[in-house]
């Protein structure tokens, strides 16, 4: 019996699935999505993931592991030994660059840490989350672009990767930026939002031609048009009818 990973191609999920393709497993793993389960908010998916997230993954035991970070270690130890693409770099500096940019994603871009009140919000959220209040979309924005500088400033200046080789930072960054890329010019007014952002601007286009990041981010790319791009248009009208707030999110990222 092969593992389960119950799959819709979010920012998140499409991190475990960049590293099953790197590595040559995604035929390992039998893909279902929530909707085979009822969907997100029913009994049956939260006694698989408690937090009524995504991704999550049943095990071939039948055990159940849920946090995109958890599942990716899960497979990297279980497939250890037929991995070709750990996404672990050869040196300790940059090992550790990996993992606090991974840590500061998880942290403070892509991490609500509450699952029990819906108005607890991500920082991303701030993209396309309609019913944000007003002034901690204004917060949350500001949050974000700071988010945005203090990675840009971690990114490995030779590249090609954000710590120099391959890690788990790549996988996922990658696909949050292009929910940043897609969402942000339409709701924040964040035009081209990473060209003030040398680095990031150089790391984002070489994901986007990977033969297997960019494969994996088509598919985030189609996700967020069909999806949220409506939402980010009622965040975008929201903006405008308040005086004021247009101008300042977009002097958030220096688009004034």
């Amino acid at each position: 019996m092969a593992d389960t990973l119950i799959y819709v191609p979010t920012n998140n999920c499409a991190r475990v699935m960049i590293f099953l393709r790197l590595n040559g497993l995604e035929h390992e793993v039998s893909i279902k999505s929530p909707f085979d389960y009822g969907g997100l908010d029913t009994d049956a998916y939260r006694a698989i993931n408690p937090m009524a997230k995504l991704p999550a993954l049943i095990t071939s035991a039948g055990d159940t592991v849920f946090e995109s970070q958890v599942i990716v270690e899960y497979l990297a130890d279980k497939y250890s030994r037929r991995l070709t693409e750990p996404c672990l770099p050869s040196t300790l500096g940059a090992r550790t660059k990996a993992r606090l940019l991974l840590r500061i994603h998880d942290m403070y871009v892509s991490g609500a840490n509450c699952t029990t009140d819906p108005a607890v919000w991500a920082n991303q959220g701030a993209m396309y989350k309609e019913k944000m209040p007003l002034e901690e979309r204004k917060g949350r924005a500001a949050d974000l672009w700071k988010q945005l500088e203090v990675i840009e400033g971690l990114l490995d200046s030779d590249g090609p990767f954000a710590a120099g080789e391959l890690s788990l930072a790549d996988c996922a960054l990658y696909p949050t930026y292009v929910f940043v890329v897609e969402l942000a010019p339409i709701s924040l007014g964040w035009e081209k939002p990473f060209d003030k952002l040398e680095k990031t601007k150089t790391w984002f286009a070489f994901c986007e031609a990977h033969e297997v990041l960019g494969v994996v981010g088509a598919d985030v790319h189609a996700l967020v048009k069909k999806i949220l791009t409506a939402q980010a248009e009622g965040v975008a009208k929201q903006v405008a009818d308040a005086e004021g707030m247009a101008e300042a999110l977009k002097a958030l990222a220096l688009c004034v």
